[in-house]
């Protein structure tokens, strides 16, 4: 089969945690700016074979008022940008551009769009594996703000995950690491699952799959969030029930009414291929805290019977 390069632009962020919005905000009353700006595709999925080349247009518009932006390019780490002083951009990813480079400031004003070709050709020469990076535009207010002005910092990103390949055979692997599900739960409580993976193998992947509650009260299925692991990276599942969109938060969080045994299956494959995952963990639900409550009451009027009947006795 013929090999070629072949880059996916999706209109929306799965698990990552960019675009990134920083916002370092000392505001007059009297002179408050605002900064809006919106970028064009969000993120970029590439898998190139070395000695090839691809450009991918970017658009960054401004909705706000005129700003100074820059522009640059970081590298990207399982915990979001890494702000490492040594770290080298890569001479085969760069701006094809005459008036714009990076580290270079210009002028965007409000209401206007500007057009940046970013071109990526590594060399043959050049490693098998990803690179993870962002594309950063950093504004600063203009004029220059001092203490008596508006003193606004946007910066807005749009991750890069460039996969590097002769052969377009890629080596993935997850494993699912954590399955926490407590063996009982109260009935009139919250069903709360952790089901955590990590990302065992070379290059970033992501699930495609669904989550399934069986029951005597209750089922239903709910989609897995296709979000990005990185190599290396492990990370819960999320789904549209998960309790928030922290990284930690559990997978699953119900409330509603249970009893009796419940299976919890979790399937999944890597990016609709045919590498498939399945574990299923059993729980059971029961009223204890009702149960508890009236075993508390029951305990009080047989304590005070009994001291009654003493007392009568007496």
């Amino acid at each position: 089969m013929k090999y070629f390069a072949f880059m996916r632009v999706f209109k929306w962020i799965p698990v990552l945690i960019l675009p990134v919005w920083i916002f370092f905000a000392k505001i007059s009353p009297a002179s408050a700016q605002t900064l809006s700006l919106s970028i064009s595709p969000p993120l970029l999925e590439v898998m190139i074979k070395p000695g090839k080349s691809i450009t991918q247009v970017y658009k960054l518009t401004n909705n706000g008022e005129t700003t100074i932006i820059t522009a640059r390019i970081a590298e990207l780490g399982v915990k979001g940008i890494e702000e490492d002083p040594t770290f080298q951009l890569e001479n085969w990813i760069g701006l094809v551009s005459s008036d714009t480079t990076f580290g270079k400031p210009f002028l965007l004003e409000r209401g206007k769009t500007k057009e940046f070709i970013l071109k990526i050709n590594p060399p043959e020469s050049v490693e098998e594996k990803d690179y993870y990076r962002v594309l950063l535009f950093t504004t600063k207010p203009n004029p220059p703000s001092d203490n008596s002005q508006s003193q606004i910092a946007q910066t807005l990103g749009s991750p890069l995950l460039i996969t590097t390949t002769k052969t377009g055979l890629l080596n993935k692997n997850v494993e699912i690491v954590t399955f926490d599900v407590p063996k009982i739960i109260d009935s009139f409580g919250p069903l709360q699952a952790t089901i955590a993976v990590s990302n065992t193998g070379s290059t970033y992947t992501r699930p495609v799959g669904t989550i399934t509650l069986k029951g005597l009260i209750g089922r239903g299925t709910f989609e897995i969030s296709p979000r990005i692991i990185m190599a290396g990276q492990k990370r819960n599942l999320t789904t549209e029930i998960s309790s928030s969109n922290d990284p930690n938060s559990p997978t699953i969080d119900i409330s509603g009414i249970y009893f009796g045994p419940y299976t919890l299956t979790v399937d999944f494959t890597l990016d609709q291929g045919t590498i498939t995952l399945s574990q299923t963990k059993k729980f059971y639900a029961l009223p204890w805290k009702l149960l508890l409550v009236l075993f508390v009451i029951i305990l009080f009027v047989v304590v005070v019977r009994t001291r009654r009947r003493k007392v009568s006795k007496k």
